[in-house]
C-alpha cells in the first residue's frame, strides 16, 4: 500500500537482521537527526532502519519524520545456506 505522497505505508524488515550502513549514509544520518548510532534510543534506530530502507528503494525524499509514522512489519530471517 503506498500513500498519497508516494511513500509505502509500511516497510517490512527482517526480524534480528543487521543492517549496514555506508559512510555516507552514516554522514547524511547524523546531518539530519543530529545524532549518532550509539546516541540513538530503540525507536530512532527503528526508524533509521526505516530511513535507510525506504531511500535504498528509490525514495530519497523520504524525511526523517516521516519514517516515524511508516508501519514496520517483521518477517523471520531467512536461514543462512551453508558453505
Amino acid at each position: 500500500m503506498t500513500e498519497p505522497n508516494g511513500i509505502p505505508a509500511f516497510v517490512v524488515l527482517e526480524q534480528g537482521g543487521a543492517l549496514g550502513f555506508t559512510p555516507n549514509e552514516l554522514r547524511l544520518l547524523k546531518a539530519t537527526t543530529g545524532k549518532t548510532l550509539q546516541d540513538m534510543d530503540e525507536a530512532d534506530t527503528t526508524q533509521v532502519a526505516v530511513w535507510v530502507r525506504l531511500r535504498r528503494e528509490g525514495h530519497p525524499e523520504v524525511t526523517w519524520e516521516q519514517c516515524g509514522d511508516i508501519e514496520v512489519r517483521y518477517v523471520p530471517a531467512d536461514p543462512q545456506p551453508s558453505a
